[in-house]
């Protein structure tokens, strides 16, 4: 139907231009530019409608690049053996520690998904109220993966961004993701939801208290002398936002320059926030670190979004 009503426009315009002889060239050149211009239009349009999405689960990581890029070193660390709760190690001495960056399902069966051969924690910050240290868990051998990469890969935990910056919080991000998309564990569809939408307001309040990932476009950004705002919609008091400390605008900036963007235009942009979720007016996450916030779309994309609106 579509092709018809073209056609139709471009022959009346061709009778129209095409009555003499006279200037004849540049006429033939107006009418037949013409189809190619309209075609380039239309194609634009699809462009704007079908924003580009990055492809980073095609990115190679595994076991193996995790440890290397996290900086984990065996020589540092303690041998431990695992105990229960999962992701919960203890040492010779009774000391324990935990599995630091990733929040455990621990609900799943611990013989499951034990990591095979002798362990090693490398202490990555003090004991927290339970007496349990955060830690990076290896297993040992110059081949040997990182504990917590496993775990996400097979949907045993969520990415939870302390210690692991650029390359580190790359690997991570990517095994939970390679999980995510085959549907394992956590995103079997059987567990308890950790992912929502920006607009389902309802379960996100539902949900509050919990560590979840939030995806969805920003509508606006925000500032004042102490805090910048990512709204996800135009009321704030009913909406989701997410928040950063001003003075932590630097820290950010440079995150997310590394996807081609600036804080002051993601108006528009697609994201994933990720973080524990509160309730102040509307649902809000406060980002404590700037790896609790990626960028979905390609610079192109966040601009064709923005037009759309």
């Amino acid at each position: 139907m579509k092709e018809t009503v073209w056609v139709k426009i471009w022959c009346f315009v061709a009778r129209a231009v095409l009555p003499s002889g006279q200037q004849l060239a540049p006429r033939l050149r107006f009418v037949f530019a013409l189809p190619v211009a309209l075609f380039l239009s239309m194609t634009a349009a699809v462009v704007r409608a079908e924003p580009v999405f990055l492809s980073d689960d095609q990115m190679p990581f595994d076991g193996a690049f995790a440890r290397t890029a996290c900086a984990v070193s065996s020589p540092d660390g303690v041998p431990v053996s695992q105990s229960a709760p999962l992701g919960v190690f203890q040492a010779a001495d009774g000391s324990r520690y935990f599995a630091s960056d990733v929040i455990m399902d621990r609900h799943l069966p611990l013989d499951d998904l034990a990591m095979p051969g002798p362990l090693i924690a490398v202490s990555t910050g003090t004991e927290n109220r339970w007496g349990e240290v955060p830690a990076w868990i290896l297993g040992t051998g110059p081949d040997a993966g990182l504990y917590q990469e496993q775990m996400l890969r097979k949907g045993a935990a969520i990415f939870e961004p302390r210690q692991a910056k650029g390359q580190c919080a790359e690997a991570l991000w990517s095994a939970e993701h390679d999980a995510r998309v085959a549907g394992r564990g956590l995103w079997s569809g059987t567990a308890p939801s950790v992912r929502y939408g920006s607009r389902t307001l309802g379960r996100l309040v539902e949900a509050a208290g919990r560590y979840v990932i939030v995806e969805g476009r920003i509508v606006s950004v925000g500032k004042t002398r102490s805090t910048r705002y990512l709204n996800f919609g135009r009321y704030w008091k009913e909406d989701f936002t997410a928040t950063w400390p001003a003075d932590e605008e630097a820290v950010f900036e440079a995150h997310i320059q590394r996807f081609g963007q600036s804080v002051d235009d993601l108006g528009g942009a697609a994201v994933e926030i990720r973080g524990t979720l509160q309730i102040r007016d509307g649902p809000y996450i406060a980002l404590l670190r700037p790896e609790q916030l990626r960028l979905l779309e390609t610079k192109r994309a966040i601009r064709d979004g923005r037009n759309q609106d």
